[in-house]
């Protein structure tokens, strides 16, 4: 029974170690795009005077580059849409036959007959400007 235990843990440690471990080795040929189309956070640099925020600032740089990041949030995906047949996202509604809804401020059925809310003239500003 030890053992069985000692077994449990050894692998545990492995899988949480294991993608370090392999990205330190690996690493130039994982790949590592921006799927996201959002800014990363940049590796902080150390120094006394923002040895306050360094943690913070890191585990938000890590976070976002973290080892087979693209990979796992696929496998994610995958799982909640192939097992659950949800998303993941809380603004998508997976109908029939795999159809994807978007669930948001407006109608998703208005939407996709072209019934448009009308614009503000704040909103028509903003997208003159944009």
């Amino acid at each position: 029974m030890k053992k069985k235990h000692s077994i449990y843990i050894a692998v545990f440690i492995l899988l949480f170690i294991a993608p370090t471990i392999l990205y330190a080795a690996l690493g130039e040929y994982i790949d590592t795009e921006n799927f996201e189309k959002r800014e990363m956070a940049e590796k902080p640099q150390f120094s006394l005077a923002g040895v306050a925020a360094f943690p913070t600032e890191y585990e938000s740089y890590y976070t976002n580059t973290l080892p087979f990041r693209a990979w796992l949030i696929r496998l994610k995906s995958a799982i909640h849409y192939r097992l659950f047949g949800e998303s993941w996202v809380d603004k998508v509604i997976v109908g029939k036959d795999g159809w994807l809804f978007y669930r948001g401020d407006t109608n998703p059925v208005k939407q996709s007959m072209g019934y448009w809310e009308l614009f503000t003239d704040k909103k028509l500003e903003t997208i003159a400007d944009n």
